[in-house]
């Protein structure tokens, strides 16, 4: 506001991760050192589970309406790209694509985006160890979020996690077990997204 270039310009609040968790900081603000920085979500920063990708989202200027409530549509970080072109009056250049969507019918209140797929793909090992914190894959389909975690188990069996976060953000209950065909249905979203 005070230069003069609010009405022009595009503020966006994010993370491209979930917060560091105790396992990098020492103890969690209650004096434990457990992983529950981002309580109630599990884990954090590096993680497969929500608390390492779920993130904020805010954005403001021209164009994007002023709600009291959050969204509650899943959003991606891929979808900046496409959004902040679209709010620009710009489109994807001749040949290109993006694996974004734009957002502006959610940021206008004008509408919703389609329900899709989303993948998360972290194959390598970095420094911290933790819960969730090790190579993975896991895609996201409406409320449910499959974990596919590329160190199998003792007996060689794929360690496989199912949730459905919408209704158990903090992952407490893994659901592969007694959901197996909609476990099917999502290893068979993610080797496709994967491929």
């Amino acid at each position: 506001d005070e230069a003069g270039v609010a009405e022009d310009t595009i503020v966006v609040f994010t993370s491209d991760n979930g917060g560091l968790s105790a396992h990098a900081r020492g103890a969690a603000p209650d004096g434990q050192k457990q992983h529950a920085h981002n309580a109630p979500l599990r884990s954090g920063k590096g993680s497969a589970y929500e608390g390492g990708i779920r993130v904020p989202f805010v954005a403001a200027g021209p164009g994007i309406a002023t709600r009291s409530e959050p969204i509650a549509t899943p959003v991606v970080g891929t979808d900046l790209y496409p959004t902040m072109l679209a709010l620009a009056g710009a489109s994807l250049p001749a040949g290109r694509t993006t694996d974004g969507v734009d957002l502006l019918p959610l940021l206008r209140g004008s509408g919703a985006i389609a329900a899709r797929a989303m993948l998360f793909h972290q194959p390598h090992k970095w420094g911290p160890t933790g819960p969730g914190i090790e190579p993975f894959s896991a895609i996201r389909v409406e409320d449910w979020k499959l974990i596919w975690f590329h160190r199998p188990a003792e007996d060689g069996s794929p360690r496989i996690e199912l949730y459905d976060v919408a209704h158990d953000p903090s992952e407490s209950r893994d659901r592969a077990a007694d959901q197996s065909e909609k476990c099917a249905e999502l290893i068979t979203a993610l080797r496709d997204s994967l491929a």
